[in-house]
């Protein structure tokens, strides 16, 4: 029986029984690989679904991001593995127990995504079936399946509310000027002249700015703000931003701890500054020294004034009983204040809405030229009020302000820090304070007596330094020209500036630090009592989160199941398979086999596979048993069902076969 064959190297030389899906360990293996890797994508969807609403930095999200990057390459490779590998074993198991040749041949020449485009092109629309279009739906989640595991990936940005407490250096509660009597005090006075001059010299933009160079908060004057006087008392008057008309009341700012460096942070404080009045404005021919003494209600004395060839402020002056001056006087000029003892006990006593009359302020100034002095009398009161604040991030500004809601249990509107009640080393502060104040702002240093940065900035504040101007001798130079209420606002500027410095002593270059608490033993010799304030705040930033696309997850577990099923699929049919495996398609496979397929006419050989499958379409071959015609052992091939006219019969295992 074997000499009809040609012999060939490791040809079976005798009848041998099919071979089962067991005895074929490296396919249960491949198989087992293929079903852990379907496995692997449904725990890469179950690890999105866990991360979902996570942060976006968090060590899971970052991995789980970082594989999605791959997706869409890995996804449709195992995807075609599995899908196209259990659509060819659906095909065998079909071809051992029978099936058309248009089914098969549709099986196993759709076993990749351009197969099945191929073959449905082949098999023309009228063709077009129930199961071409499952095969056509399997095959478009590969593609779907590949851009979920990477568009699956989202972000969100989720706003945070957050409460916190702030603290401030609380100037409307400030204690007695610190250390002003002290002998301390001339160690800080290099850091608290410079943060002063700083702050005048420095460029229009950061002096308009609401914060100063420091990143602290400036305070406007609420009596400049449209609607002010109009304004009820517990009012919010919106404050858009400096102006010429609504200026800030310090060039400093004040010192706001606990304020986070991302999001939007809004608070309210308290604040409080020194507010000017200049009526009396002009130059000494207007306010001549007969005027100043009968200002001082009749003081007598050997010195005048405008000549300077005197102190103004010791016994040279006689004044009447429970009259008393406080100030200072360098060559360019002096400043004094002038009070009544028993007016400044009012003020110490007084309640806010008291009728009390407020401290008054001397000011004479030198300009250039032959004693050309700037006079001005002033009165001198303190205004609280309440700010609220609004920061983005650390960019920090007034929104709106209102009269301080605590002003029932502050001190009438007239008192002022330097009205020294009771306290026993009081009486100096305010001389020390005006002398610090004016050898900060001292003339040029080539020339004393000449115009310096005091009088530039009163003049012109956006060129401090310009010393042409004061030089001129021209009359139009003059500080009278800017008028009595722009002297009084830069007025105020300058002595609010100068007295946040010197209260900000050590905290003015402190930034945005998480506390101040560090700093308040060195305001007080009273442990009870503290500069700072709390304060209530929220804080809205934002947090990415991660989020899974919800109709992409819904995709992505499509084809992942898909696959899975596909996968267990194979691993079955690949058990029950117990033809030899089999690579190419059954149209081409019965080409010459008319013998075994009787009813196959004779010929046409020379039709294309895709034609012969449809002509061929309703023939139901078999791979299966060819019964040899003297009884023996047959061969296994491919062709017509034994039930129909063929002699093709099943593989029984219990047959051998050559």
């Amino acid at each position: 029986m074997l000499s009809s064959y040609k012999q060939l190297r490791i040809w079976p030389d005798k009848p041998l029984p099919p071979r089962s899906g067991l005895s074929r360990p490296n396919q249960i293996t491949y198989n087992f690989i293929l079903v852990l890797l379907a496995i692997g994508c449904f725990v890469f969807a179950a690890l999105l679904g866990r991360c979902d609403g996570m942060l976006s930095d968090a060590d899971l999200v970052r991995k789980l991001v970082e594989a999605s990057r791959y997706g869409p390459t890995i996804f449709p490779v195992v995807y075609a593995l599995i899908v196209g590998g259990a659509l060819r074993s659906l095909a065998l198991w079909r071809l051992q127990n029978g099936e058309t040749v248009s089914f098969l041949d549709l099986l196993l020449g759709s076993t990749s995504v351009g197969g099945m485009i191929g073959t449905q092109l082949e098999r023309r629309l009228t063709q077009f079936d129930i199961p071409s279009l499952c095969l056509l739906v399997i095959w478009a989640l590969s593609p779907l399946g590949g851009q979920a595991s990477f568009r699956i990936i989202t972000y969100q940005d989720i706003p945070i509310p957050q409460n916190l407490t702030l603290s401030f250096l609380d100037f409307s509660n400030a204690s007695a000027p610190n250390r002003l009597s002290s002998v301390d005090v001339v160690n800080l006075l290099g850091v608290i002249d410079s943060s002063f001059v700083s702050s005048l010299v420095s460029s229009t933009s950061t002096r308009q700015s609401p914060m100063d160079p420091w990143g602290n908060v400036k305070i406007p004057f609420i009596e400049n703000l449209p609607g002010y006087d109009s304004a009820d008392e517990d009012e919010w008057i919106p404050f858009e931003g400096w102006t010429e008309t609504t200026p800030y009341s310090s060039l400093v700012g004040i010192p706001i701890s606990n304020i986070p460096k991302t999001g939007n942070t809004e608070f309210t404080v308290e604040a409080s500054y020194w507010n000017l009045h200049c009526p009396e404005f002009g130059l000494p021919e207007h306010y001549d020294d007969d005027y100043w003494w009968s200002t001082i209600n009749n003081a007598t004395g050997g010195c005048t004034l405008s000549n300077f060839q005197c102190s103004i402020f010791n016994n040279s002056i006689s004044l009447p009983d429970g009259l008393s001056t406080e100030g200072a006087r360098v060559p360019w000029g002096w400043i004094m204040s002038l009070t009544r003892d028993d007016e400044r006990e009012k003020r110490c006593t007084a309640g806010p809405t008291d009728d009390v009359s407020k401290r008054q302020l001397f000011v004479r100034t030198r300009n250039w030229g032959v004693h050309k002095p700037t006079a001005a009398n002033c009165t001198m009161g303190t205004t609280n009020v309440e700010v609220f604040v609004n920061c983005k991030d650390w960019d920090c500004k007034v929104d709106r302000l209102r009269r301080s809601q605590k002003r029932k249990v502050y001190p009438s509107p007239a008192y002022t820090i330097f009205d020294h009640c009771g306290e026993w080393d009081a009486t100096s502060n305010l001389p020390n304070f005006l002398t610090y104040l004016m050898n900060a702002a001292r003339g040029g240093i080539s020339n004393a007596v000449s115009p310096g940065l005091f009088q530039n900035y009163l003049l012109n504040p956006n060129s401090p330094f310009a010393e042409t101007n004061l030089h001129s001798y021209n009359i139009d130079y003059d500080i009278t020209t800017i008028g009595n209420e722009s002297f009084a606002m830069r007025f105020s500027q300058i002595l609010n500036s100068y007295w946040t410095s010197f209260y900000n002593f050590n905290l003015t270059y402190g930034g945005h630090p998480e506390n101040l608490a560090f700093a308040t033993d060195l305001y007080t010799g009273y442990p009870i009592w503290s500069p700072l304030a709390e304060t209530s705040g929220i804080n809205r930033h934002t947090e990415t989160h991660f989020f899974y696309n919800r109709g992409w997850m819904v995709v992505l577990v499509i084809s992942s199941t898909t696959m899975f099923v596909s996968g267990i699929i194979k691993a079955i049919f690949d058990l029950r398979i117990w033809i030899p495996d089999l690579l190419m398609n059954v149209s081409t496979m019965i080409r010459g086999n008319t013998s075994n397929c009787p009813s196959v006419p004779f010929g046409g050989t020379t039709l294309d596979d895709s034609e012969r499958s449809r002509l061929l379409k309703n023939l139901k071959v078999r791979y299966g048993n060819i019964r040899a015609s003297n009884g023996g052992p047959g061969e296994l091939g491919i062709g017509e069902l034994a039930e129909a006219e063929g002699k093709v019969t099943r593989v029984t295992r219990n047959e051998t076969y050559w």
